[in-house]
Order: structure tokens, then sequence, then C-alpha cells
């Protein structure tokens, strides 16, 4: 009999708990965000958040302006491999199949004649061989690990 007496109270005492934790959060209910609120409909203030970020950008965008231009002439001339690697780096990582036609229409629209075809195969190649002949050159005159692009 008294484990019975136990049970009763404890099963008292549990729904009382029970009771306790739902009314326990009771008065937060009024402070829920609901779908679609704003609590601050005036919103940010106006460069907050990027006034840094968009100095920076000015910044860049003027040197750009007035190095940008030689900074990729000289690049593409000492480091073809690297120039590409950049290149390649802004461009989208998947292409639709339109984008893909429209890219290789512009490609060849550059072209007038087989001449011009041909023209450009041998500058890729003068290119791969200055590369080929600088890697060799990196090589043997220093054990380091080459640069990553």
């Amino acid at each position: 009999m008294v484990s019975k007496g136990k049970s009763k109270n404890s099963a008292v005492a549990n729904g009382k708990a029970e009771k306790k934790q739902t009314d326990r959060y009771a008065h937060l209910k009024q402070h829920v965000i609901k779908p679609g609120q704003v609590l601050n409909p005036a919103g940010r203030p106006k460069g907050s958040r990027n006034k840094l970020g968009e100095a920076f950008l000015a910044d860049l965008l003027a040197d750009w302006e007035n190095y940008g231009a030689f900074a990729l002439a000289d690049c593409r001339k000492e480091d073809p491999a690297r120039y590409c690697a950049i290149v390649a780096s802004i461009l989208p990582k998947e292409l639709d199949a339109d984008d893909e036609e429209r890219v290789l229409e512009k490609f060849l629209a550059q072209f007038n004649t087989v001449e011009d075809v041909h023209a450009f195969r041998a500058q890729l190649q003068h290119l791969s061989a200055e590369q080929s002949v600088a890697e060799k050159g990196n090589k043997t005159n220093s054990r380091s690990k080459p640069d990553r692009v």
C-alpha cells in the first residue's frame, strides 16, 4: 500500500512540474517574432556596416584604373600560366549550353581568316615554350617549392 501512495504523489508531483514548465515561458509568448514581422522598420543606417569595405573598393578601383592594364600585361608576359589562372578564376564555375555557345562565338569572331587562327596558335605555342623554359630554369636554380597560382 505504501508504494501505491508514493506513485500517486509522484504522479501529482510530475503533473505539477509539467504544468510549471509550460507556464514558465507563458510571459514570453507575446514577444515571439512572427513570420514577416519587422522589428526595425527604419532598417540599418546607411553606411554603418560597409563604410570600410566601400572605401577599400574605391581605392582599389582607382589603383586599377591607373595601373591595372600594365599589371595584367606584365603578368601575361612574365607568367602566362598565372595570367591564365587569373582569367579562369573570374569565369563562372559552370556555363550553360547557351553561355558556352556565346563564348565560343565571341572567341571565334576575332578570327577573320585561317591565318589569324594559325597566328593565334603560334602565339600559344610560343607562350607555352617560354613557360617551359622558365619552369626548367626555376627548377635548376632553386629547389624550393613553386609558387601556387
